[in-house]
């Protein structure tokens, strides 16, 4: 049974990487197709991890995830696409799906920084609990160098369920650093930290941060990650899917 229901989330996958692509593509005029290749404006990845881990949590519950997005590049350094994952149902039967749709827009200041800005959207499919995950999110983010990043996410609308009451909905802001450190050859260690206000939720938020080593191999991104929560994500969420635990994710680009 696990078989198939990993059979299924890995076709329905496909299916939505595929029509995003037809969708990008068609979108792409004639003579700018003839001036350049379709490369030049369409990417995406395939990926497979071990945990996916998000803000700290495990949002497959431990378990391996498979993943995959789609983006078109546009001019003036505008981008949109989709992206999803696999996940775990916490809390009933049934074969869960996320699905995001971003749209970003990148700023190059100088030689050494840079700002990007954009709108994702969070969908949850195959949720037999109806726990009301979808939710919106803006965010804003400078990278020094491609070394340094610090980001700053705002959502109007998580959700959080309530047994036999309704979805409870509130803002929650997410703040995060991340830095990256050439090593040798194609490694790089990379260490990051952040804290995500869900107060209004929870009544309290929840630090997270991460160590690790993070690697290139031909079009193959390679990332083994060290990942902790801080105490108060044990009371948010449950111990079972925060707290330290390991990550590695095989990443393949296109």
């Amino acid at each position: 049974m696990q078989q198939e229901g990993l059979f299924r989330s890995l076709r329905r996958c496909a299916s939505v990487m595929r029509a995003t692509a037809l969708f990008f593509a068609s979108t792409l005029s004639a003579p700018a197709m003839a001036e350049s290749r379709i490369g030049d404006y369409v990417g995406g990845s395939l990926a497979v991890t071990s945990d996916y881990v998000y803000r700290g949590i495990s949002l497959s519950y431990g378990q391996v995830a498979y993943q995959g997005g789609v983006h078109l590049r546009l001019p003036s350094q505008w981008q949109v696409g989709i992206w999803g994952s696999t996940v775990e149902n916490f809390y009933g039967s049934g074969d869960p799906f996320e699905a995001t749709a971003f749209v970003s827009h990148a700023w190059t200041i100088d030689a050494n920084w840079s700002l990007q800005a954009g709108y994702t959207h969070y969908q949850y499919f195959g949720d037999a609990t109806l726990l009301g995950y979808d939710h919106d999110e803006l965010f804003v983010s400078a990278s020094f160098q491609s070394r340094l990043t610090l980001g700053l996410s705002y959502s109007p609308n998580v959700g959080r369920y309530q047994h036999q009451q309704p979805v409870l909905r509130a803002a929650a802001t997410a703040m995060d650093a991340t830095w990256s450190q050439p090593l040798v050859s194609v490694w790089s260690a990379t260490a990051g930290a952040g804290y995500y206000d869900v107060s209004a939720l929870y009544g309290e938020g929840y630090g997270y941060w991460h160590l690790g080593l993070t690697g290139a191999v031909g079009p193959v991104d390679l990332d083994v990650l060290y990942v902790d929560t801080s105490s108060q994500a044990d009371y948010i969420y449950g111990n079972s899917i925060t707290g330290s635990r390991w990550s590695a994710t095989a990443r393949w680009r296109f």
